[in-house]
């Protein structure tokens, strides 16, 4: 998750894949990852925040992108990998209602754009009557 917050700037600035490059390779955490991730999550946070951010174009390896329908997917990106983490490390699995809601047409599109590229295995068939996380976590192959 730091590796990607260190990108956000530099996309926002109007810099494609090729020239961030190799910048971001290796250790990003150190010897302090919690300081690490911080510092990357306020420099994107300030990118994001900048005048204009969400109406310029970044460029992703998926294509030209809006920087508001990046920063929708850098939020989901937080969202579900911070609740991998949370599985992973045996801590509480709920997640938070109001993000759940925010995320649900996000997790929606980004079934339908990426369905036919073989990011995802088929539908996971959950119950349209499920709770929120279950939908949200099954759109996005977590369920």
């Amino acid at each position: 998750m730091t590796y990607e917050a260190l990108w956000v700037k530099d996309l926002f600035e109007g810099m494609t894949i090729e020239q961030v490059g190799i910048k971001h390779d290796g250790d990003v955490v150190g010897d302090d990852p919690l300081g690490a991730f911080a510092n990357s999550i306020a420099a994107a946070k300030a990118a994001a925040a900048q005048p204009g951010a969400m109406d310029r174009t970044t460029y992703l390896s998926a294509g030209l992108t809006p920087g508001g329908e990046y920063a929708m997917q850098l939020f989901q990106d937080s969202l579900i990998h911070g609740w991998d983490i949370v599985v992973g490390s045996g801590q509480d699995r709920t997640l938070d209602e109001k993000l759940l809601e925010c995320c649900l047409p996000v997790a929606e599109l980004t079934r339908e754009i990426y369905s036919e590229s073989g990011a995802f295995d088929e539908d996971q068939g959950v119950d349209p009557s499920a709770d929120l996380q279950t939908r949200v976590l099954a759109l996005l192959a977590r369920a």
